[in-house]
């Protein structure tokens, strides 16, 4: 037992799952993610059926990562936990260690219970919704049924704002949402939608207005809109995301920034010591 602390204790024991949990993160960049094995068998050959067992055509929810991240919590609560002896001189360390357990408990709250995907909402139509996997071959029925009412596609600037040295300028007053674009480029569209949710009994229980970079929240899911019909106004597409995780993550980053000005002010204070020992 005691072999096993020292182990997890190790600073080149955390490294080392460092490394392997960033090379498990390239590979989920590098390898085509939640595809049906048929595309990886097409796409690699007789290496395409090894590596869909290995899950690794499913990184970020496979048994590989989570236990190596599981690993770096118990390493890292391990380290905290040999600094409370003398936690007084070690506020700031504890803290970024605290941080950091929160940071990674986050993250595999995410990694075990989060959901991402995508929706497509015809017009007019309320049956039950299901939420397609990011590569859209995984499906899961969501508990309430959504609709689209109305979908409007206008322009930001009615009319042609001044030129500038070649380029359309928009007006100053508008400086938050300013763009710019070459001569002879139209304007970027403005889609904005209205999204019924209704119940198991057909009843409208909330109406959200949804646009371009203006995510909207509901029953825990956050949705984003992704894809529209242009002509007939008529289907929107959404991405769905549930990341139950996600408070815990910025809670981490709280305490991690809060340990780190720990660390600055206490090696302030320790320097006039050394300064005056020095000179005496």
């Amino acid at each position: 037992m005691r072999k096993i602390i020292n182990l997890l204790a190790s600073v080149k024991f955390a490294v080392t799952l460092l490394i392997l949990i960033i090379l498990f993160c390239v590979s989920g960049t590098i390898i085509p993610q939640g595809l049906d094995s048929s595309h990886y068998s097409r796409i690699y050959g007789p290496a395409g059926d090894i590596l869909f067992k290995l899950e690794l055509t499913d990184v970020y929810r496979s048994p590989w990562l989570i236990g190596l991240l599981s690993l770096l919590w118990l390493s890292l609560l391990v380290c905290a936990k040999g600094r409370l002896k003398s936690w007084k001189k070690q506020t700031g360390s504890l803290l970024t260690h605290l941080g950091l357990l929160i940071i990674l408990l986050g993250a595999l709250i995410n990694t075990l219970w989060g959901e991402s995907g995508f929706v497509s909402l015809p017009k007019g139509d309320n049956r039950a919704i299901f939420l397609a996997g990011n590569s859209g071959y995984r499906f899961q029925k969501l508990d309430f049924r959504a609709s689209l009412d109305e979908l409007s596609i206008s322009r930001p600037y009615p009319s042609p704002p001044p030129l500038v040295k070649g380029r359309i300028s928009y007006p100053q007053e508008q400086n938050k949402n300013r763009l710019t674009c070459p001569i002879g480029q139209r304007q970027p569209l403005a889609p904005e939608g209205r999204i019924n949710f209704f119940d198991n009994n057909g009843q409208i229980i909330a109406v959200k207005t949804i646009k371009i970079n203006q995510p909207f929240s509901f029953k825990g899911y956050t949705f984003y809109l992704e894809n529209y019909e242009l002509r007939y106004l008529n289907w929107v597409e959404l991405k769905v995301t549930n990341d139950p995780g996600i408070p815990l993550v910025y809670a981490g980053f709280i305490f991690l920034n809060l340990g780190a000005i720990a660390i600055v002010i206490s090696k302030n204070k320790t320097k006039p010591l050394k300064n005056s020992l020095l000179t005496n």
